[in-house]
């Protein structure tokens, strides 16, 4: 009776060829992922450290208009947006330029130093006899910093992340 298995039992070598090839299409299969992977990862993470930078500074524009609405002098030295009397009446029809922030949300001037390009819309509006306003603000950050200092679009990529917000103001 014969042995179903033989001495020269395995694989040829046709069959391995074959093996391999079919797991290297999987490796760089896989391999290609992980870097559009790490890409929507990076993109991720700068577009939430746009929205916390963009938080803070609505945060900081609150408390200062308030202050100031209060009397109180508030150091608005290293703040990118307008002061409380500089705010216009109605809102405005274009993006202003708030040059260039950290990521602490802080006006800077080096570009080395800047993490965004910072544009702002504010508005204020009566609420009535009451002597509050309604302030409305738009932030628009824009990295990276060099292309957004640019404003030319078509020369690099931009991206941006916007925000609006809107807060009373109390007498």
């Amino acid at each position: 009776m014969k042995s179903r298995f033989s001495l020269h039992s395995g694989f040829s070598l046709v069959e391995v060829v074959l093996a391999l090839g079919i797991f290297s299409f999987a490796i760089v299969a896989i391999i290609g992922l992980m870097g559009a992977s790490m890409k929507v990862t990076r993109d991720n993470e700068e577009q939430i450290s746009a929205a916390n930078v963009a938080t803070i500074i609505a945060g900081r524009y609150r408390e200062l208009l308030q202050a100031e609405k209060d009397g109180a002098s508030p150091d608005w030295d290293e703040f990118p947006l307008d002061r409380y009397d500089q705010i216009p009446g109605e809102p405005a029809s274009k993006f202003e330029s708030g040059g260039l922030v950290d990521a602490q949300g802080r006006k800077v001037s080096d570009i080395d130093e800047a993490a965004f390009g910072l544009g702002y819309l504010v508005s204020k509006e009566p609420i009535g006899s009451s002597g509050a306003d309604l302030v409305t603000c738009s932030l628009q950050l824009r990295w990276p910093v060099v292309a957004a200092q640019k404003d030319k679009p078509d020369e690099a990529p931009v991206n941006s992340y916007t925000m609006t917000t809107a807060f009373v103001i109390t007498p």
